[in-house]
């Protein structure tokens, strides 16, 4: 997520669709390749359709996300590969800023025998509204440095600044969610 307008009057978010679509093309080429190499094996052929698949699911669920606080109305519009849905909601009705976040844990393969569990830290920034209604900011993020993000609080200091700068425009609590161990996020 990021600011690419603000003025005393208007501020403009967006965070873009790229890393998703990127992911999904790297899964159905993965799986095309597996699908050419498999020499006939149908279980590799299945592997590889199996990547394609997800690489093409992958490739319609990402979403870009821009949101527009401006004239006391936040417009809020999200796209996808098929479609985009925009919603206008009246910017006092706005409750707080979160960021949400959690620490899950990935096995990574290894063949030397030994494994550990590693943590990565997923976060998201939503916007609440009085009703309750939740609008996700950005998509959901994954740490890069997991071991730094997690010393320095789960949420690196950009997404806090942009949720900070967003929580001040709207005169609204920035504030953190739920946090913890497990998957709040989905």
């Amino acid at each position: 997520m990021k600011i690419i307008e603000q003025t005393e009057n208007r501020l403009v978010l967006k965070d873009s669709m790229s890393s998703g679509i990127l992911f999904g093309v790297a899964f159905v080429l993965i799986g095309i390749a597996l699908a050419v190499k498999a020499g006939g094996k149908s279980s590799t052929m299945l592997v590889g359709a199996a990547f394609a698949l997800i690489g093409v699911v992958t490739i319609f669920a990402a979403a870009s996300i821009r949101v527009e606080f401006t004239g006391g109305q936040i417009i809020y519009q999200k796209k996808r590969v098929l479609g985009a849905k925009v919603q206008t909601f009246n910017a006092a009705d706005a409750a707080s800023v979160q960021i949400r976040q959690a620490i899950t844990y990935r096995t990574p393969q290894n063949t030397s025998g030994f494994s550990m569990r590693l943590p990565q830290v997923r976060y998201q920034t939503l916007l609440v509204l009085k009703d309750g209604q939740e609008l996700p900011l950005d998509n959901v993020k994954t740490s890069q440095n997991v071991f730094s993000t997690i010393l320095a609080g789960g949420v690196p200091s950009k997404e806090f600044n942009v949720a900070h700068t967003v929580a001040d425009f709207l005169h609204i609590p920035l504030g953190g969610g739920n946090q913890g161990v497990g998957n709040p996020l989905g």
